[in-house]
């Protein structure tokens, strides 16, 4: 890890379901400090199209929605910004 920096591999929604070992492999790069930040699965707002542009694509509404999910995820793991 160059200059003490940690990254967050962070997966966006989208309407696709991951492959097999999917966060598995996201985890073996997620060595050190480096760490990995899936979607809330749950949420029912991710399966709902008015929140896409496409299948893979956040309009604003779903992107805030998202973005929020990510600053709670740094918050908890108290990753210095």
């Amino acid at each position: 890890m160059a200059e003490n920096i940690a990254l967050i591999f962070a997966c966006a929604p989208n309407f696709g379901t991951p492959t097999i070992g999917f966060k598995e492999r996201m985890a073996e790069l997620a060595t050190g400090k480096n760490s990995v930040m899936l979607y809330d699965t749950l949420n029912p707002i991710y399966r709902n199209p008015d929140y896409y542009f496409d299948g893979a694509h956040l309009k604003l509404n779903g992107a805030t929605i998202f973005t929020t999910e990510i600053i709670n995820f740094i918050k908890e793991k108290k990753i210095p910004y």
